[in-house]
């Protein structure tokens, strides 16, 4: 194999035809379009998918691995969808549902502090009555509490009914700069 990582164990393996080719750019060093992407997501080897991730891993970085260390911060369980595998969901008056205030989240946040932090992973559900501004809140409230930390927030299918709800389009609106949290105006 061309320009190998010396730590590659196996050879590479797969079912899936359409992964061949991209095993040979990814070999190759060479950028992956985005019928590349849709093979990759699209297959269901996941094996084969994880050998070329790791050979990229292993050419950038050797023999070593970066982690974060995130902090989960679920600011309510409340959720419109009834997702079969969801055990976290709940309807509004259900029993074991919540919602934080903002300054409960941010008081969540800072009870599992450390400087080790790097990252604070936030989901929720489909909350039917919090309003788009509590989400915006919510992140520019803890981006300004923790400047170093990382904000990982929100699965896509959370940014779309945050973005549906808001009457936003994604692009244009929802990732739209704002001020910090501070200095707009309470109304």
């Amino acid at each position: 194999m061309p320009n190998a990582p010396p730590f590659q164990a196996h050879a590479f393996q797969t079912d899936d035809p359409r992964l061949v080719p991209i095993k040979d750019k990814v070999l190759a060093g060479e950028r992956l379009n985005e019928a590349d992407a849709l093979a990759l997501y699209g297959t269901g080897d996941i094996l084969a998918v994880g050998w070329l991730a790791n050979w990229v891993r292993e050419r950038m970085h050797g023999d070593k691995a970066y982690f974060n260390v995130n902090r989960h911060i679920n600011p309510t369980n409340v959720c419109v969808a009834a997702c079969r595998l969801c055990a976290f969901g709940r309807k509004k008056d259900a029993p074991g549902a919540y919602t934080m205030a903002l300054e409960e989240a941010f008081a969540t946040a800072a009870s599992g502090y450390t400087e080790a932090v790097t990252e604070f992973h936030i989901v929720g559900g489909l909350h039917p009555d919090l309003p788009f501004e509590y989400f915006l809140d919510l992140v520019s409230g803890l981006k300004e509490r923790f400047p170093q930390v990382h904000m990982k927030a929100f699965t896509m299918v959370e940014v779309a009914y945050l973005a549906k709800r808001a009457k936003l389009t994604i692009r244009r609106n929802f990732c739209r700069p704002r001020p910090p949290h501070h200095l707009r105006s309470q109304n």
